[in-house]
């Protein structure tokens, strides 16, 4: 991402039709995909660098815990992937380029089951990611309210961010099919 960036920064420097633009810089800051990192890059980033413009986070759990900060302190959150339902609802300074859960898996499901006719499915998410939980209320929204007509959702399991052995939750999801 930082590399992208970087060339857009030179390109549009490099850009006659849009007059001075040497004022265009990036400032990194890793915030590790945690939200003490985000927390902290954020504070960082507007209390002491003074930016105008946060873009990133890189997660909707995080963006969950930081945006609220960029809205109190009138900075742009600007976020190209987070897609979890509410996060733009936070305030006038908080944006995505992504669309949120709610439009992205009603049109998915309903792509995926006129392909392969499926008639049960199980789910499985993360019980701490908020994009994770956000997701799988749409997907049993989807399953339900929305009428995907002939689709049994026959159980639902979960995990936490972290875990490697997924084995104990697909014992029990295969035991139900």
């Amino acid at each position: 991402m930082e590399n992208g960036f970087n060339m857009a920064r030179d390109e549009i420097h490099g850009s006659k039709l849009l007059g001075d633009t040497t004022f265009l810089e990036f400032i990194v800051r890793d915030d590790q995909s945690t939200v003490e990192g985000a927390v902290a890059a954020f504070n960082e980033l507007i209390h002491e660098v003074n930016v105008p413009v946060i873009i990133g986070v890189w997660t909707s759990h995080v963006a969950r815990s930081v945006f609220p900060i960029a809205q109190e302190n009138a900075v742009v959150a600007f976020s190209p992937v987070v897609i979890a339902s509410g996060l733009t609802d936070m305030g006038d300074f908080i944006f995505r380029a992504s669309h949120p859960t709610a439009a992205l898996i009603p049109g998915g499901v309903a792509l995926t089951h006129s392909k392969l006719c499926y008639q049960r499915v199980a789910l499985i998410s993360d019980r701490v990611d908020t994009f994770s939980r956000d997701s799988d209320a749409f997907f049993r929204k989807t399953f339900t309210e929305y009428g995907v007509h002939g689709v049994e959702v026959i159980g639902s399991e979960t995990f936490e961010t972290g875990e490697t052995d997924f084995t104990p939750q697909l014992t029990r999801i295969k035991a139900l099919a």
